[in-house]
């Protein structure tokens, strides 16, 4: 097992309208609308335990259904808070609840329908989008579906090397900064695609117009359908796995690296080394995605606190001070064939401590399941992101 840690140096915004949809919440629909609410934490009534039965109680406090058909999800990161179902008249008395900060409401189909695919074993991946080189632009940064970015196609007689596509949109996520978006990168440039028969696709020097029912075209779209594709072939070939362990199956085996054996470049950004907000966790590798060793499994009931058992992490820092210190938890699953032994081997950037614990993990059988934890010490003054790509897990 290996853990390659990348720093990078970015501002952004922070927001959260993430939207969770139940059966339950289907059905109240007409009567009520989806709502992000923030909550000050530091508020909280000592009559309660947990922030999540203080949300519970309150949202039951102003309606006359059980919560729990009511309330979608909370979250607990930079802002803390819930989303749930309100009518007018209910969303003004929470304003007047103690620890209230904003409310806004939400829509997102796309968010909705991949959940509620998901929740049915359904893996869903998403393109990044093709709104090109600036930070924070890719516009499906969905938790639970793999988001893609594209790559050119090594098939050019003038060179061989992998490169990010131009159009490519980049990350972080603005809606969840803790989650790695895009999540892996496949070709997407110059891909040879099916044609509507009758759409003009060229015109001769007569003016005379030309149709094809295949065309060349380029975008997240044209990278997509690959990851589509290969998470097929996986679950033909483990049809126990769920849609996390699918993901996680192509992004821990993901390679940085371009056909030339050196890190992949980014063609907007004059050839320098691409980041992970540009390339995820790599390229696809589908050969090695069917043969591994580990992966990071996870249920759906995760998602809606977003405490992920995510191959990938995300952390945070800002310079009000010089030294910070994050933990992360993980589990990780045997896949491979009975007894084996894995050591972790981590590369730390300047100015960066990290520890492994355990560092070295015994597996006895098929399907066992073992937990570790990774602890950050960061010393420094720039503010910005931390990212780290947990990838070789073979």
């Amino acid at each position: 097992m290996s853990l390659t840690i990348y720093v990078l140096s970015l501002q952004f915004r922070i927001t959260f309208n993430w939207l969770l949809f139940t059966d339950h919440a289907r059905a109240t629909l007409l009567e009520r609308s989806i709502y992000i609410i923030h909550i000050d934490n530091s508020l909280m009534p000592k009559a309660f335990a947990t922030h999540h039965y203080w949300y519970l109680t309150t949202v039951d406090s102003l309606q006359s259904a059980s919560p729990s058909t009511n309330m979608l999800y909370t979250y607990n990161h930079v802002l803390q808070g819930f989303s749930a179902l309100f009518s007018n008249d209910e969303l003004d008395h929470l304003k007047k609840s103690p620890g209230f900060v904003l409310a806004y409401k939400d829509k997102n189909p796309i968010a909705i329908a991949s959940f509620v695919a998901i929740e049915k074993g359904v893996f869903v991946a998403t393109s990044a989008g093709n709104n090109g080189l600036e930070s924070a632009t890719l516009h499906n940064d969905i938790p639970w579906a793999l988001t893609v970015a594209a790559r050119t196609v090594d098939r050019s007689f003038v060179g061989t090397l992998t490169l990010v596509a131009l159009y490519s949109s980049r990350g972080p996520s603005k809606n969840c900064p803790g989650i790695l978006k895009p999540n892996i990168m496949a070709p997407g440039s110059l891909v040879l695609a099916a044609s509507i028969p009758s759409q003009t696709t060229a015109m001769t020097g007569s003016g005379t117009t030309l149709s094809s029912e295949y065309i060349m075209m380029s975008g997240t779209s044209m990278a997509c359908p690959h990851i589509v594709g290969v998470a097929a072939l996986l679950k033909c070939a483990h049809p126990e796995w769920s849609p996390a362990a699918i993901r996680s199956a192509m992004m821990t085996i993901a390679n940085p690296l371009d056909n030339t054996n050196n890190p992949i470049k980014d063609k907007g950004q004059k050839l320098k080394m691409a980041s992970p907000l540009d390339i995820g966790a790599g390229q696809i590798d589908p050969n090695r995605a069917l043969d591994l060793g580990l992966i990071y499994d996870d249920t759906t009931e995760a998602y809606p606190s977003l405490d992920l058992n995510y191959p990938t992490f995300v952390a945070l820092y800002n310079n009000r001070s010089k030294s910070m210190i994050q933990n992360f938890k993980w589990t990780v699953t045997n896949v491979g064939d009975g007894a084996v032994t894995y050591k972790s081997k981590v590369t730390t950037p300047k100015n960066c401590a990290v520890k492994v614990s355990p560092d070295t993990f015994v597996f006895e059988r098929m399907l066992e399941r073992q937990n570790f934890s990774l602890t950050m010490h960061y010393i420094g003054r720039n503010s910005g992101i931390w990212l780290a790509s947990l990838g070789g897990l073979y």
